[in-house]
């Protein structure tokens, strides 16, 4: 089985899977990019990798209440 790479700095291998349990979607992601994912503090190139990773701005994670989807920047961080 392929070893797949982090969706949001596309550097790592990802090590976590998660999945939405509303719709389904999973992200992979690597533990460096983990922490930034869980408290909405994503960088703008990270919020615009997972965009190109087939992400969208209507998942849950990644919503325009949290980050501005012009800029990428994080519009409300836990951290």
């Amino acid at each position: 089985m392929k070893k797949k790479k982090c969706e949001a700095c596309e550097d790592y291998e990802a090590q976590v899977k998660l999945t939405d349990l509303y719709d389904g979607i999973e992200t992979f992601i690597c533990q460096n990019c983990l922490v930034s994912y869980v408290d909405l503090n994503l960088s703008s190139e990270q919020f615009f990798n997972l965009l190109k990773n087939k992400h969208t701005t209507e998942e849950f994670m990644l919503h325009s209440d949290f980050y501005d989807k012009d800029t990428g920047e994080a519009l409300q961080p836990r951290r």
